[in-house]
Parts: structure tokens; C-alpha cells; sequence
């Protein structure tokens, strides 16, 4: 008897359309359907915003033709827009499926600050000034509501706050 060869397709995501920062890593997933009957990988490639591979992982695909992987970006990434390339094939000899995906990073976090007095009583227009790696990076001022935002570099920052006196600090 004759068999059909299945047409395979192939999937690829992102967790999310934008990414900020270098704590959080690049959720990859995606499909092979229908599920093949033998043990293959998807080969993934991420490529910055000029076009230069910036990563490469290997993502076996399970028993129900799912894959997922993830890629931590570094301080050097360039902010702009990424593109996911996720390659497979059957076996050496048939030629690969590719599916792209895109998403976007940004290097800095908008960083939301409340300043508090000991007592949990809100305390507003307060001096803020925000350092990271001993240097200062931001001073301005709490709003009424003793808020303030602020875009930064996701590194580790130390927060200063003076008011009446009173000068608080905290990490994050």
C-alpha cells in the first residue's frame, strides 16, 4: 500500500511582544504538527535588531509535538527589534520548515517608587535620588501621593529618600 508523507507545519512564539530588561528571560515556544514518530529537535536562532545572531539553543521536541526554551538577554543587547527563527526537519534529507516570530527590548525598566514614612503614612514630595554601581543616575522628587517613575537600566539600583529630615534607603 501506498502511505502519504504528512505535511508537517511548525509554530513559533514568544511569551510576550515586549521584553525590558536582563532579569527576565525570552520565553520560546512553539509546535511541529502532526507530532512525528521519531525524536527530532527545532534549532533556534535569535537575531538583534542589525541582523546579527545574538543566541542559538536546541529545543527537543516532546511527545506531543510541543517545544519551549528560553534565552536570557545580556547587557549588551541593543534595544530595537528582535526576530525569532525556529528551524526543522524531519531528518537529514528533507529540507527544514522556518517560522519567525518578533519581539521588541528595551534595556531599561520603568522602576516605581513609593516613599513611606516607618509608620506606612504616605509621605509626598520627598528628595529622591536613585544610584546604580555607586553612581547617581536619577534625583527628582516624590509627587503628592509620594509616587514616582522612573525608566532605568534593569541593573541593581539603590534608592535614597529625604524628607523633613528624614532619610530612608532600600534596595532592588
Amino acid at each position: 500500500p501506498a502511505y502519504a508523507t504528512p505535511n508537517y507545519t511548525l509554530t513559533v512564539t514568544t511569551r510576550y511582544a515586549t521584553y525590558s530588561g536582563t532579569s527576565i528571560p525570552i520565553a520560546i515556544f512553539g509546535t511541529v504538527t502532526p507530532v512525528p514518530s521519531q525524536k527530532t529537535n527545532v534549532e533556534i536562532y535569535v537575531y538583534n535588531p542589525s541582523g546579527t545572531e545574538v543566541a542559538s539553543l536546541t529545543a527537543p521536541l516532546s511527545n506531543s509535538g510541543t517545544y519551549n526554551v528560553s534565552v536570557t538577554p545580556t547587557s549588551s543587547w541593543a534595544e530595537g527589534a528582535y526576530l525569532v527563527k525556529a528551524e526543522w526537519a524531519l531528518n537529514a534529507t528533507t529540507p527544514p520548515l522556518i517560522a519567525t516570530a518578533a519581539f521588541s527590548f528595551s534595556i531599561y525598566e520603568t522602576w516605581t517608587i513609593q516613599t513611606v514614612y516607618t509608620n506606612g503614612v504616605i509621605a509626598p514630595d520627598a528628595a529622591v535620588t536613585i544610584q546604580q554601581n555607586g553612581k547617581t543616575v536619577f534625583s527628582g522628587q516624590t509627587n503628592s501621593s509620594g509616587l514616582l517613575s522612573v525608566r532605568l537600566p534593569a541593573y541593581p539600583i539603590s534608592v535614597s529618600a529625604t524628607l523633613n529630615g528624614y532619610t530612608g534607603t532600600a534596595y532592588a
